[in-house]
């Protein structure tokens, strides 16, 4: 209850804007509902398949763990880390317009314990890794989905997107730089304290940034990001099957691509949602599901990736009371 109480207020106007947001890219899917569709996917569902999807959900959250415990670098037990990802998963749900990014710090402070500016620098440098990783797969399977996505426009974005976090994540000191400068040249209309309170986060960012200098550091932690997406796209991939078998393994995959790089846009809507599912409609329609198949499917994917959050909140905690548990044996034996 501490951490809860201790997360930022989104106002009202937020909160609006991202039930809008969300509603009004949900209803270009919703719209392509119809009962028929719905008993063709939940008919065909194969649970082994979507078993196997959810396992490699498992199995990214576990490297996305040992993602944050290499970028904190505070040295603390692994389970820490799991259970830092497990509130961080869960934030990122149910807070809106992406500001659950912001309250992970909190939590990468109360397990990690990391300080607030290096646990939010190192939140930004990991999500403009998925960035990088995410645009430069979505370059990749451009070729294979020409016919529905213009290949110019969505080439051009996607190399904004990788040139534009390659050049965040290798200039960040400078750019720190800069913003702390401009900081203080310019008349805010916030007070003295507040303004030193950014201005110090800003400076202690730069410092992390230098951490974070070493090749090999970067190397393992861009290592992870390739295993984090590549099990990411392989669980989509495998639920996507797992709701339509005969769209084959090659189409699953490209249209789990696009999805995930869709959905990191962000947009102000809660928890992402929106246009991952109006984006994979049109994707699988294009690959020959039928459209409201389609729709059924991209809203399946949806709650699975909701709900899984929870799960794995829920095999942490588990996980955690036996690790104490087994750390208690132990030194009741020592």
């Amino acid at each position: 209850m501490e951490l809860l109480d201790s997360l930022p207020r989104a106002g009202w106007k937020v909160w609006v804007a991202a039930i809008i947001g969300s509603v009004l890219l949900l209803g270009i899917v919703l719209i392509q509902l119809d009962m028929t569709s719905l008993r063709t996917v939940a008919d065909g569902l194969l649970m082994p398949v979507a078993t196997a999807g959810l396992l490699l959900l498992l199995v990214e959250g576990v490297v996305t763990a040992a993602r944050l415990s290499l970028m904190a670098g505070t040295h603390q037990p692994f389970v820490r880390a799991l259970q830092a990802n497990a509130w961080y998963s869960m934030l990122v749900v149910v807070i809106p317009a992406r500001l659950g990014e912001i309250a992970a710090v909190l939590v990468m402070e109360k397990y990690l314990l990391q300080r607030p500016a290096p646990a939010f620098m190192s939140i930004i440098v990991q999500r403009l890794f998925d960035l990088i990783m995410l645009g430069t797969l979505f370059l990749l399977v451009l070729t294979s989905l020409a016919s529905q996505l213009p290949p110019g426009i969505s080439g051009l974005v996607a190399c904004v997107v990788i040139g534009m976090a390659l050049l965040a994540v290798y200039q960040m000191e400078a750019l720190i730089t800069l913003a702390a400068r401009w900081l203080i040249g310019t008349r805010l209309p916030i007070s003295r304290a507040n303004r030193h309170k950014i201005l110090r986060l800003l400076l202690q960012g730069r410092s992390w940034r230098r951490h974070l200098s070493s090749a090999g550091l970067i190397a393992a932690a861009f290592s992870l990001t390739v295993v984090k997406w590549l099990v990411t796209v392989g669980a989509i991939g495998t639920l996507l099957m797992a709701l339509y078998y005969s769209l084959g393994w090659h189409s699953a995959l490209l249209a789990a691509v696009a999805y995930c790089f869709m959905a990191a846009v962000p947009l102000q809507t809660i928890g992402g949602i929106g246009l991952g599912e109006a984006g994979l409609v049109f994707i699988l329609s294009g690959m020959g599901v039928p459209v409201g198949v389609a729709a059924a499917m991209s809203l399946f994917v949806r709650l699975v990736l909701i709900l899984f959050p929870v799960l794995f909140f829920g095999l942490v905690f588990v996980y955690t009371l036996f690790d104490r548990r087994s750390r208690d044996q132990e030194r009741a034996i020592g």
